[in-house]
């Protein structure tokens, strides 16, 4: 489908800038476009919403998450009891807009989105992660830290970041990388875009690759996890994932890249996107991640920690898709936070 990603060890790890382009075509500048209006609230009563032609093909779900400062769960119950209305009518969370619609809004919920003021060196960052853009898609390599979006007492995330860097308001995610991931990130501009992208994720025919380091001398050079994965509430209330046969299935290949002495550097392909998948399946099959203070234990933290490690070893090194012009594939270096851990290990 595309060019398969040669797997580097880490001496040989680019950490400059790696632009992915599309068609043999570089990106045009022309395409950084100016910020549009938000539709405002009315003053008093139920607040009426009107479905712009381009949303065509999106869930309602997701659509009133691109709008509204409420949180999901207050979405999803105002859908169950009927308290939304699409053209006067109760509606499901995943069923498909037209474009066009009136959605109906109860009054306790009057306010358009409206993220936290981004601090300035975030923006400076923002302006420096780009790896490949056209008029359907912008592909970043997002820095570990930040949150895919706002929400639960954050007041900017990346898709925040990226609309008020590139002036763009209707960005849209087409995925997620928990917060301590970094690397490849792939932000839609068109709605053509997005559901191209939505189908390949269906389809299976995303190929996403990422590179992490275990924290034990894995004496195998490749293997494959297949177990179903369930979400649940750990410590602080924080999410904690199980492998569980009453969960979602979930597949992950391992391939050894470079061994140590205490420790593997290996590249891992994901056949499904579960929340904390690979994390979860490496300590299940293997160890922990390094780095990972949520499911590893604490002695391998601060091991780590003391070679100069803090954050998680996990980033999305590579991700290849169909778009609607052809196919796209973007790289992201590895970080050269990362690099420095590498180069100091046995």
């Amino acid at each position: 489908m595309y060019d398969e990603y040669t797997s580097p060890t880490h001496n040989s790890i680019n950490h400059g800038t790696d632009v992915a382009m599309k068609d043999g075509r570089k990106v045009d500048n022309s395409l950084i476009r100016e910020p549009k209006s938000s539709p405002k609230a009315s003053e008093s009563g139920p607040r009426r919403l009107q479905v712009p032609a381009d949303r065509e093909g999106q869930r309602l779900d997701n659509f009133l998450l691109s709008q509204l400062a409420v949180p999901k769960s207050l979405i999803y119950r105002l859908l169950r009891k009927g308290a939304i209305r699409v053209n006067g009518k109760r509606s499901k969370p995943a069923d498909r807009l037209q474009g066009g619609e009136e959605i109906r809004l109860p009054m306790l919920i009057q306010e358009q989105r409206q993220p936290g003021e981004v601090p300035k060196p975030v923006l400076e960052i923002a302006g420096t992660i780009g790896l490949y853009e056209d008029s359907d898609f912008l592909i970043v390599d997002k820095p570990s830290g930040w949150a895919a979006h706002s929400g639960s007492g954050l007041d900017w995330g990346l898709i925040e970041v990226m609309r008020q860097a590139r002036g763009e308001a209707t960005l849209e995610l087409a995925h997620r990388l928990d917060r301590a991931t970094s690397g490849v990130s792939i932000l839609c501009r068109s709605r053509q875009g997005l559901k191209s992208f939505h189908d390949a994720l269906r389809d299976n025919k995303v190929e996403k690759k990422y590179l992490a380091l275990l924290c034990n001398a894995e004496s195998r050079s490749a293997w494959t996890a297949d177990l179903p994965l369930l979400k649940g509430s750990g410590k602080g209330n924080q999410p904690q994932v199980t492998v569980d046969n009453a969960g979602q299935g979930a597949v992950s290949h391992f391939k050894v890249l470079e061994h140590f002495s205490n420790a593997t550097l290996v590249e891992v392909t994901i056949e499904t996107g579960r929340m904390h998948q690979i994390r979860v399946h490496a300590k299940a099959t293997s160890s922990a991640l390094a780095g990972d203070d949520r499911y590893g234990d604490k002695a391998e933290v601060k091991l780590f920690r003391d070679l100069g490690l803090r954050r998680l070893f996990l980033h999305c090194s590579s991700m290849g898709f169909e778009g609607p012009g052809g196919q796209v594939i973007a790289h992201a270096p590895l970080p050269e936070e990362l690099g420095v851990v590498l180069d100091s290990l046995p």
